[in-house]
């Protein structure tokens, strides 16, 4: 997401620096973006080339446990940083789900339980609001969120759960998610 972010950010320099070009003529706005535009291009370039994704299977070794995932292993997950938990009855069944992370160590997970059984769980820390991350037969979760995690619960076509989104959050899923 940060290199996206960066990616975003140079491209929308670019169209600003046009646009002063071609209508306001403003010559402390065109310095700055000439100072800009080379460092987010540079910002860009340099990340593409040094921040390749390692496949899962070769970060967890397999069994989709990290290095990193180790060090709360130990903790309960109602006592893991930024755990959130969001739980829904639905045709009978109890669906919950779960979610914790840590910016600080960049690990985190995301769990789906239906009827106290672990179904689906990822340990992804980027993904698209657009996209289910969590998926069990009809039952499908989504996340986004700009300044904290938002959930939203579809079983089949019916949407069943939803957190409110916060306009932070509208603005991050239209111009901040491309995939």
């Amino acid at each position: 997401m940060f290199r996206k972010s960066i990616t975003y950010f140079f491209w929308l320099s670019v169209v600003a620096s046009l646009t002063n070009s071609f209508t306001l003529k403003n010559d402390i706005i065109g310095d700055v973006f000439f100072i800009l535009i080379p460092v987010l291009l540079a910002a860009d370039l340099g990340l593409k080339f040094l921040w390749k994704q390692k496949p899962r299977e070769a970060e967890t070794g397999g069994d989709g446990n990290s290095e990193k995932e180790n060090l709360f292993a130990e903790v309960p997950l109602e006592q893991r940083p930024n755990f959130k938990e969001w739980s829904v009855q639905h045709h009978g069944r109890t669906i919950r789900v779960i979610n914790w992370y840590s910016l600080r160590r960049l690990v985190g997970a995301a769990h789906l339980f239906i009827d106290g059984v672990e179904v689906d769980s990822s340990r992804t820390m980027r993904h698209s609001p657009k996209k289910p991350l969590l998926v069990s037969g009809n039952v499908k979760v989504f996340f986004s969120g700009a300044f904290s995690v938002k959930a939203a619960v579809v079983d089949g076509e019916e949407l069943i759960y939803q957190d409110d989104l916060s306009l932070a959050d509208k603005i991050a899923n239209k111009f901040l998610y491309f995939g």
